[in-house]
């Protein structure tokens, strides 16, 4: 076992769980947590490449870029939860094929662009809850989901103009 890391028994399914800065592992998922530690942006390649599970909740983030995500060929599930996001750089899950859940809910969003979700090919639950996207037609651009054929659920929800946000 890597310096660092705790062995210990998986309540889920009896699998051993290895455990170690902000890494999990049990039954296959391996999950890098690193919510609410006040981070404001990400460190390129800070990612372990085998990922399948990434949490940001909680923090300071307010961008989201591209190369957050490259060589991450088995993210399944994104969250960035109660962050300060105002802002997704164009393809920015475009390397991240796999993903199927990202809740980007309680952020700082007022536009979607055409390619800010592009790529996103397998991915069925968008949470876009509690923003400042409100029933504007200039807010969510034409066409901005119309590559994620596989989405099932799109979640908008308390979106509200600026100040007005719970």
């Amino acid at each position: 076992m890597a310096p660092g890391y705790t062995q210990f028994l998986c309540l889920c399914k009896g699998a051993i769980i290895f455990t170690g800065r902000g890494v999990s592992v049990c039954d296959g998922i391996v999950s890098f947590d690193r919510s609410g530690l006040g981070l404001s942006m990400i460190m390129n390649n800070s990612i372990p490449w085998n990922t399948t599970h990434v949490n940001f909740e909680q923090n300071l983030i307010s961008h989201i870029y591209a190369d957050y995500f490259k060589n991450l060929s088995e993210l399944v599930y994104i969250s960035f939860h109660d962050n300060l996001i105002s802002d997704i750089e164009d393809y920015s899950f475009v390397v991240v094929h796999t993903v199927k859940e990202i809740d980007l809910s309680k952020n700082k969003l007022s536009l979607i662009r055409r390619h800010m979700f592009s790529g996103l090919n397998n991915q069925e639950i968008l949470r876009l809850s509690t923003q400042s996207i409100y029933d504007n037609t200039d807010r969510i651009q034409n066409y901005s989901f119309i590559e994620n054929t596989a989405m099932r659920k799109l979640y908008l929800q308390y979106n509200a103009p600026q100040g007005d946000n719970m």
